[in-house]
Parts: C-alpha cells; sequence; structure tokens
C-alpha cells in the first residue's frame, strides 16, 4: 500500500516528468 505522504509527493513529480517528455 502507498503512504498518502509518498503519494502526494511522487504523483506532481511524475506528472512533471510526463510533462517534460511532451514538451
Amino acid at each position: 500500500i502507498i503512504s498518502s505522504n509518498n503519494f502526494t509527493g511522487e504523483l506532481p513529480a511524475t506528472l512533471a516528468r510526463l510533462k517534460n517528455m511532451t514538451d
């Protein structure tokens, strides 16, 4: 199970990484 603290920390970083790849 993913802790909410880890989830909120990882999700924006993951989205930013994906955005970088598409830009």
